[in-house]
């Protein structure tokens, strides 16, 4: 009986090996790398926080809310109130910017809202 005349398998799996690292080298290099946190730009962060306020601007000049001192009475997409925001509302929690640093909304982009009545108001969060 003659002894089989192949690659041992040994070979087999590095070749393999090594071809997957290849292709991901290459995807990395073309592909501008991979991204492997939730960070994102800060053009970005801040074209959302302005589309955060621009909702709210919205909503507070065709809704009528009883406004005094720093409390606002209504409701508000899920928040009590316009000026004591919840730390779970989009515009108070903090994001990863690329760069390593994390913000929120509130720290970078201030947002001013005036109401149906002319009050101003500029949106706070809770400590």
């Amino acid at each position: 009986m003659s002894k089989a005349q192949g690659l041992p398998i040994n070979f087999i799996v590095l070749a393999a090996i090594a071809i997957l690292i290849l292709i991901l080298a290459v995807g990395f290099v073309i592909g501008g790398g991979i991204s492997f946190t939730s960070a994102i730009s800060p053009a970005t962060f801040s074209a959302n926080c302005k589309q955060i306020c621009a909702n709210y601007q919205r909503t507070a000049s065709t809704v009528d809310f009883a406004v005094s001192g720093d409390t606002v009475a209504g409701q508000l997409t899920g928040t009590s109130g316009f000026s004591l925001l919840l730390k779970t509302d989009k515009y108070c929690v903090s994001q990863d910017i690329q760069g390593g640093t994390s913000q929120s909304c509130a720290s970078i982009e201030p947002c001013f809202v005036i109401f149906k009545n002319s009050v101003q108001k500029q949106l706070k969060c809770q400590p």
